[in-house]
Formats: C-alpha cells, sequence, structure tokens
C-alpha cells in the first residue's frame, strides 16, 4: 500500500469510516491535519456534518496502513 495514501475530499454527512478501521487521518477546515486518537479512534466522535460550518468540520480523510 502507499506510505502516502490520498485525501478523500468530504462535504460533509455522515462519518465514512467504519469501525473497523483503527488508523486514518483527518484535515480539518482550518488547515489542521491529526491521525485519529489511538485512544478513541471511534470516528464518529468527529465533526463530518458541516451542520454549523465551524474550522474543526473535517474536509478530508484518508486511511493509514
Amino acid at each position: 500500500m502507499n506510505a502516502n495514501p490520498k485525501w478523500i475530499p468530504w462535504t460533509g454527512g455522515e462519518c465514512p469510516i467504519p469501525d473497523e478501521v483503527k488508523a486514518w487521518e483527518y484535515k480539518a477546515r482550518d488547515g489542521f491535519i491529526c491521525r485519529a486518537p489511538v485512544s478513541d479512534p471511534s470516528a464518529y466522535t468527529f465533526f463530518w456534518n458541516h451542520e454549523k460550518h465551524t474550522d474543526f468540520d473535517i474536509v478530508a480523510y484518508r486511511f493509514i496502513p
């Protein structure tokens, strides 16, 4: 698998990360990039919906090998 997986653009909606995926990164609207926390890899706790259009909204994500 590619060591630098490509970003998948995200425009809002329900969380696209399956429960079984434990290694992923996200890019926020403000440009912040972060790997999902190991202590709580649940993707559902993040800002996927874009309901309030904050700097914390996820605008891209990628799976980490």
